[in-house]
């Protein structure tokens, strides 16, 4: 059977010299013109290839299967290559923007961008501690990130965002004590200062670990609830990420972090300067808790959820960009 033929009984099959051709398309844009993101264009055609590799694999064709993966591996590759080359423009937009941001901010009110900016970083330099207050909400920016069910898609999440949580004091919450330990060797691949609370630590473990948290920038990875609002007292923190992975069959109500989300979002509003929240969910149950929640936040205090894209290039990265550079 000849390969005109086999397309005719089989219109939906797509072989891989049409795969390469599209291949070809990336790196002819790429090439052609800078302000081309070859990055996310071939992130959105990689759902084409992995369906045409099946589709190839369960067909009758003739063409050779392991032409095709190589294709496919190629391609893998050169996405890759363009993720890296791109995050070094991405930090420096980010940086320029931010740098456009405070001067704004410097000509509507300077008082607000003492306490956001300068305030923390003279309590970490000169080891005072800085004065608390009452947690004030209103001063939260609240975030959600919605991601694919895949453990890659958050290790590629730390990969492409990992310059940004080097600068401050920032807590990531977590479910379980494995998904901690993840997190934290991810970070740690980056160079990132990190330590770990896991949901069974010795006391004395334990206050070594706040206590290596206290004077400089790090992020601290918490298993569970297994911290408290007390334990913090004194130590200013600029970001709280809330990581919430897909429902199992086990486990089919939503998470129980949920509920600590008023205790997670006054640790970064203690100290009179705007805090951030991210919180990361690849479950649709755990979104709509979220979105009530943020209707009370809302009706209570004026803020608002606001849905960032997780792109490299995309407001993921100016907004951890205007809060943590």
């Amino acid at each position: 059977m000849t390969e005109d033929q086999h397309k005719q009984q089989d219109p939906d099959h797509v072989c891989y010299d049409e795969l390469l051709d599209l291949y070809h398309d990336v790196l002819q844009r790429y090439r052609r013109s800078k302000g081309f993101d070859g990055s996310s264009y071939a992130m959105m055609h990689s759902s084409e290839f992995d369906e045409a590799a099946k589709k190839h694999n369960d067909s009758k064709c003739k063409k050779d299967s392991p032409v095709l993966n190589s294709a496919l591996k190629l391609l893998a590759d050169r996405n890759t290559t363009m993720r890296e080359n791109n995050m070094e423009e991405v930090l420096a937009r980010a940086r320029a923007q931010l740098s456009i941001d405070r001067q704004q901010q410097r000509e509507n009110t300077i008082q607000e961008m003492y306490a956001r900016t300068y305030i923390p970083q003279l309590c970490t330099n000169n080891r005072q501690q800085p004065q608390e207050h009452e947690p004030d909400p209103k001063l939260v920016q609240h975030c959600l990130v919605k991601m694919k069910d895949s453990d890659q898609v958050l290790s590629q999440f730390l990969a492409y965002h990992s310059g940004f949580f080097g600068n401050q004091r920032i807590l990531f919450y977590c479910d379980a004590d494995i998904n901690a330990k993840a997190i934290s060797g991810s970070l740690s691949s980056f160079d990132v200062p990190n330590t770990i609370l896991l949901s069974e630590i010795s006391s004395d473990e334990r206050h070594s670990r706040l206590e290596a948290f206290r004077p400089a920038p790090c992020v601290l990875v918490v298993s569970g609830e297994n911290l408290s609002l007390k334990e913090l007292h004194g130590i200013p923190v600029a970001a709280v990420f809330l990581y919430y992975p897909p429902r199992t069959s086990h486990l089919r109500k939503t998470p129980g972090g949920i509920f600590g989300y008023q205790s997670q979002i006054d640790a970064v509003c203690r100290f009179g300067y705007p805090g951030l929240c991210i919180v990361i969910v690849q479950d649709e149950a755990v979104q709509e808790a979220l979105e009530s929640l943020a209707s009370f936040y809302y009706l209570r205090y004026g803020t608002k959820l606001k849905q960032l894209d997780p792109r490299p290039d995309g407001s993921l990265a100016q907004t951890l960009a205007k809060h943590l550079l």
